[in-house]
């Protein structure tokens, strides 16, 4: 066996840069390394083969953000299909300072209407297969959401599509943080993947959610 000896097992390696600035980061250093899909993408108007090109469409998605009002600091439900997309719409978000919050378009309506509820009043972002899961829905995302963001373009008109940019600004360059009301017994929960299989901890990355709750929104404990 190898001598292990001397090696600093204890040490955990600081990260090497926060989530939204990542892809930029990989892509100064490696930008012709690999990175693929088996299918196109569908809500990025450009194709993605690299680093360079997956940074470039997160740069695209954080103006599309900006572009429809999103800040630091504000909750954003997401619901759209299982897809590399949903990296990019994460770290686009994470990148003006955002809370993602990843939901499957597989949960029931009633779920993802109950996690948006515990989200309180979060932007919604779906991609067409997200929207038409919804579209049913339509009067109770107006109670339950800030404004629908769909990713794609389409005609319907309760809506808001993704398609107008504007130049955003990074998460901690000079932007304050808006501020939200304070919720009791709290939980930062973990994400529901988008195929629709839950993960250990069964709730939404990032998700604002009550200690109980249905399945697909369940806290683990208070929040500090």
């Amino acid at each position: 066996m190898p001598d292990v000896s001397a090696l600093n097992l204890d040490v955990i390696p600081e990260p090497t840069a926060s989530l939204g600035v990542l892809p930029a980061v990989a892509a100064e250093k490696h930008p012709d390394t690999p990175f693929l899909s088996d299918t196109p993408w569908r809500t990025y108007d450009h194709p993605v083969r690299d680093f360079a090109d997956f940074a470039r469409a997160v740069d695209d998605y954080a103006d599309r953000f900006w572009a429809a009002g999103i800040r630091r600091g504000d909750v954003v439900a997401v619901v759209q299909r299982n897809h590399i997309e949903v990296e990019g719409v994460m770290c686009g978000l994470g990148k003006i300072g955002a809370l993602p919050a990843l939901l499957s378009f597989g949960m029931e309506t009633g779920e993802l209407l109950e996690c948006f509820a515990r989200l309180e009043n979060p932007y919604l972002v779906v991609d067409s297969l997200g929207l038409s899961r919804l579209a049913e829905s339509r009067h109770a995302l107006r109670l339950l959401t800030r404004n629908v963001l769909c990713l794609e373009k389409t005609d319907e008109t309760w809506v808001v599509p993704l398609q107008e940019r504007l130049a955003h600004t990074v998460c901690g360059a000079g932007v304050p943080r808006r501020r939200r009301r304070p919720v009791g017994r709290e939980a930062v929960c973990r994400s529901v993947a988008p195929n629709g299989r839950q993960s250990r901890a069964g709730a939404p990355r990032g998700g604002r959610c009550g200690r109980r709750g249905r399945a697909g929104c369940r806290g683990r404990g208070p929040v500090g």
